[in-house]
């Protein structure tokens, strides 16, 4: 994923997706919403990123443009930067 959301890529507007391959999969991607989010007393304003893999799993991911991905729900383990 974090080879996919590169600055190339920016600027992103809610509704875009892209789809790429990866591990002999599609993977499509979806911006489905901006906003804050506070991760360790830090604001971040975050795109909301949904990646679906063709078996139907779906992952999400909130990118900060000026600092790459910064909190991340994949399956259910979920984390932050």
């Amino acid at each position: 994923m974090k080879e996919l959301i590169t600055e190339e890529r920016l600027p992103f507007e809610v509704g875009d997706t892209w789809s790429a391959p990866m591990n002999g999969e599609v993977y499509i991607y979806k911006i489905l919403a901006i906003g804050d989010i506070i991760v360790s007393d830090r604001r971040y304003r975050c795109f909301k990123i949904k990646e679906i893999m063709e078996d139907g799993r779906e992952n999400c991911y909130w990118y900060a443009p000026d600092t790459g991905i910064v909190k991340w729900k994949i399956g259910k383990i979920k984390g932050v930067r």
